[in-house]
């Protein structure tokens, strides 16, 4: 029996989604174990299966390449339909979007934010802002993200590269037009160019549209946490693994290496018991 490793967990949070019965999950080894799948698909299990011959450095290489190939796939399929209901996709343009922004977000969400809150994002992080225009450039739909980096979970090592899903908003009006999906793909991809590990966001525990809009995407249930908002309704961390751990990276990456040069020692080794 295979036993799940954290790029079977990874392969599964970012290339099938989750589905977790709403069960909280603290590593993407347990999301993989949460997975009602159970596994891998037949797919991956064949093309990367270690006994294949591929090195583990270069499988991480291919499930984070096919992971791409999926999401600019489906960002495609989500900017057509768009297209067909008058609605097209743009960074962050300037203070006209801005004012446009506040006004959706302020009428979507339970808590307001002041003007600094909305500039500290936007004004440092423009092309993590991605907006939602009807025929009327009017914005229909907004997310605004940013980077940070954060303490990396497995020790020592490189710190984690972290994006961060501050706000989402989509107009009622437009809603069945999935731009909030879209927008979320969009987001992913800006992190992913930009290297980032995880993703990672909060959302309210009674909010299931956006619960199910996220695990959609495969994003699990990281963390709840108790009375977050001022009206006093809980959160979930959400999160979505984009690469694997740096210290699997370097690991990986020095195993053919090591491996190498332990066969020219065990080599070295025999031509001398040979010559003596």
């Amino acid at each position: 029996m295979r036993h799940r490793t954290m790029d079977d967990a990874l392969l599964q949070n970012l290339l099938s989604g989750l589905s977790l019965n709403g069960q909280v999950v603290s590593s993407p080894s347990t999301a993989a174990s949460l997975h009602p799948d159970g596994g891998l698909s037949d797919a991956y299990s064949k093309s990367f299966h270690p006994r294949n011959g591929v090195s583990e450095y270069d499988r991480q290489k291919m499930v984070e390449a096919e992971r791409n190939e999926r999401i600019m796939a489906r960002k495609q399929q989500l900017v057509e339909l768009g297209q067909s209901r008058g609605i097209h996709y743009v960074t962050y343009g300037g203070e006209d979007h801005l004012h446009q922004i506040m006004d959706l977000i302020t009428r979507d969400f339970s808590e307001p934010y002041s003007i600094y809150t909305y500039r500290y994002f936007i004004y440092q992080w423009p092309k993590l802002c991605h907006l939602a225009l009807n025929a009327d450039e009017k914005v229909v739909g907004a997310i605004v993200c940013k980077m940070e980096n954060t303490k990396s979970p497995f020790g020592a090592g490189d710190p984690v590269r972290r994006g961060y899903i501050a706000m989402l908003a989509v107009d009622k009006s437009e809603r069945r037009a999935k731009i909030g999906t879209a927008l979320v793909v969009s987001a992913v991809e800006s992190l992913m160019n930009y290297s980032c590990d995880e993703v990672v966001l909060e959302t309210e525990t009674t909010n299931q549209a956006a619960l199910r809009l996220y695990e959609n995407l495969g994003f699990a249930r990281h963390k709840r946490l108790l009375k977050y908002y001022l009206n006093g309704v809980d959160a979930f961390r959400l999160k979505l693994w984009l690469r694997f751990p740096p210290s699997n990276r370097e690991k990986s990456s020095l195993a053919p290496a090591q491996t190498g040069q332990a066969t020219q020692a065990e080599e070295d080794s025999t031509a001398t018991v040979q010559n003596s």
